[in-house]
């Protein structure tokens, strides 16, 4: 039996952050990932699930949450760049912001192993009525360099960043970056925030897993003014 999350609130101007810290794998925590989705539903009372998952992977989270009594999956339309499943749309997670038609869904879930801001970034100038926002950031350790999206969204010319290792607090401090873009394009209803606590290393509230830090984020959004 995995350890109940430790749940800390707090309220800012804008939203409530909600951090869940958990000692688990990624691999093996499907539950915590169920439970942040729940939560926000609930805070946004989305019962009736219309979901976009952008990189369904083997589909196991969506899965999960179809077994959940608290909401009915309604529609759920799988994506990912590397389809595992049939009925799988072969796109990978920008693509499927770009092309499907957002506003039948109230749920965009971005699970990506790797970082979710290209298509993050796509999805603000598209919302057009409240909706759940999930999102993965999965920095890879040293060896991978940063990515075009987050050298521009610090400033740093996209020429260098083949040059340029993410050090360990390169990726939390890209993440704020583009996180604190959000209030220009929408509403911020509800924000959460996890992390998982390992017995390994947990820098900043970031785990280093495998050489990896990893963060989910759950985003009530609306467009400005709504």
């Amino acid at each position: 039996m995995t350890a109940k999350p430790r749940i800390e609130t707090r309220k800012s101007h804008s939203h409530e952050n909600v951090t869940r810290r958990r000692k688990s794998t990624d691999s093996s925590n499907i539950p915590s990932k169920v439970a942040l989705r729940l939560w926000l539903l609930k805070k946004m009372g989305i019962k009736d699930v219309y979901v976009l998952d952008t990189c369904a992977g083997e589909g196991k989270i969506w899965e999960a949450m179809q077994k959940q009594d608290e909401i009915t999956v309604r529609q759920w339309t799988r994506c990912d760049i590397k389809p595992r499943r049939n009925g799988v749309i072969k796109l990978d997670a920008t693509d499927a912001i770009e092309q499907m038609p957002l506003d039948t869904y109230n749920v965009i879930d971005i699970d990506p192993y790797g970082e979710p801001w290209e298509p993050y970034l796509a999805l603000l100038e598209r919302i057009t009525k409240p909706t759940a926002v999930f999102l993965t950031s999965c920095q890879l350790g040293g060896r991978q360099p940063m990515s075009i999206v987050s050298c521009e969204a610090v400033g740093i010319p996209a020429t260098w960043a083949p040059q340029i290792p993410r050090e360990s607090a390169l990726p939390r401090f890209v993440s704020e970056r583009i996180l604190n873009q959000t209030v220009e394009y929408v509403d911020v209803m509800h924000a959460g925030r996890m992390v998982l606590d390992p017995d390994t290393n947990v820098e900043n509230g970031r785990e280093q897993h495998g050489r990896a830090f990893v963060t989910y984020y759950a985003l009530g959004l609306k467009p400005k003014g709504a």
